[in-house]
């Protein structure tokens, strides 16, 4: 899975802002369908993973990566019909 290495990487960036930038690349590559570069399936299984793992603490995550990854959840739930927007 290649977002786990990238993410990894970028977790444990010195650089503080690494990985706030990697979220907001997630982010627009799941808001751009037509320029899709990384697989919503792959980017779905892996927050799941790494949320019921408790290995990504939610509390401690920049905006960009919660407002992501909620925006991620609501619109792979409304497609799949299982909530309403």
């Amino acid at each position: 899975m290649q977002l786990k290495v990238i993410y990894d990487l970028l977790a444990g960036s010195p650089v503080s802002g690494d990985l706030d930038e990697l979220l907001k690349w997630c982010k627009n590559a799941c808001e751009n369908p037509t320029d899709r570069i990384v697989d919503l399936n792959e980017v779905g299984e892996f927050f799941s993973e790494q949320i019921s793992s408790r290995i990504l603490d939610l509390k401690s995550m920049p905006a960009t990566g919660f407002h992501f990854i909620q925006m991620f959840f609501v619109s792979s739930n409304a497609d799949a019909n299982n909530i309403l927007k």
